[in-house]
């Protein structure tokens, strides 16, 4: 994923546009798509539009924020489904090395430093829009809400519509809690505490871009 900041008056009430570069599903290999948006030499792709809002609330989210985001999202995908994508996608167009069809997918992502509301992980849920909630909180907050170390790398939650087996990906897109298991001294304690990765189809998935493939060439 390749976000970028954006801010001021045309900024469609977003805080992170970008990309999300994912394969394509089992599915839409065998629909015949897993050619499309492909680099030479890399497994095929499909890329997908990302908004995203930033909250750093004292309290818990709660779901008008998840409900905003909901506004936001059916805007960019509306107005780029027409063919006027706002100021801060057209800027993301031309720093991607790929073509940039409209109609393009767009997936909801809210960051927040504090934890989500029940309330507001139920409507997430229950929307029909591809939403990612992802809570990231800073280690002072962690530590002052009496967490365990175990607790500050934070989480992540994908929506139905969003990695169900009848949303955007299929069903083929986890997110999963690495922790490395040794009893080696020279392993660190934030070494063993783990980390999130993401695995598709049964295998871990690694970090990718465009860019990482022309680096690499």
């Amino acid at each position: 994923m390749s976000l970028m900041s954006v801010g001021g008056k045309a900024d469609g009430g977003v805080d992170l546009v970008g990309w999300w570069w994912l394969p394509y599903s089992f599915k839409q290999s065998v629909a015949g798509h897993s050619e499309l948006n492909s680099v030479k030499g890399t497994i095929p792709r499909r890329r997908l539009r990302v908004v995203a809002q930033c909250k750093a609330e004292e309290k818990k989210i709660s779901p008008k924020y998840v409900r905003e985001l909901e506004g936001v999202s059916f805007r960019y995908s509306h107005l780029g489904s027409m063919g006027h994508l706002p100021t801060a996608f057209e800027e993301m167009n031309q720093m991607s090395t790929q073509d940039s069809p409209r109609g393009t997918p767009v997936i909801a992502l809210l960051l927040s430093s504090s934890p989500f509301s029940k309330s507001a992980i139920m409507r997430a849920q229950s929307s029909p829009l591809p939403i990612m909630l992802m809570h990231l909180p800073t280690p002072e907050q962690a530590h002052a809400g009496g967490e365990s170390r175990d607790q500050i790398e934070g989480t992540a939650m994908l929506n139905p519509a969003l990695a169900s087996e009848g949303g955007l990906l299929d069903g083929a897109l986890e997110i999963r809690w690495e922790r490395r298991i040794s009893q080696s001294p020279s392993i660190s304690a934030d070494d063993s505490l783990g980390r999130l990765a993401i695995w598709w189809e049964g295998k871990r998935l690694k970090p990718w871009t465009p860019d990482m493939s022309l680096a690499q060439s």
